[in-house]
């Protein structure tokens, strides 16, 4: 994908003879995409993470298997939460 946007901006900015300024990233949104940002770190110049996305799988994770490392986090979390609510 970076190889075809990089192709377009050349076509562009020989068009319009000036420069585009604008970062190359990705919006991630899955475990698995995570699990890859290391790969992914490799072309793209930012990363926005989808963390409602992000939590709503690790919820799901949780409610299938007690026992894992999402259920742990998930009630930890829940525990700093409540401590530390101010409402």
């Amino acid at each position: 994908m970076k190889v075809f946007v990089d192709e377009i901006r050349g076509k562009i900015e020989a068009k319009l003879k000036a420069p585009l300024h604008f970062k190359f990233g990705s919006m991630i949104e899955v475990v698995r995409a995570c699990m890859r940002a290391d790969e992914l770190a490799k072309v793209a110049e930012f990363f926005s993470f989808g963390t409602n996305d992000l939590t709503q799988a690790t919820s799901r994770s949780a409610g299938r298997t007690p026992r894992t490392n999402s259920c742990r986090f998930t009630s930890n979390w829940k525990s700093y939460a409540t401590t530390r609510s101010k409402c």
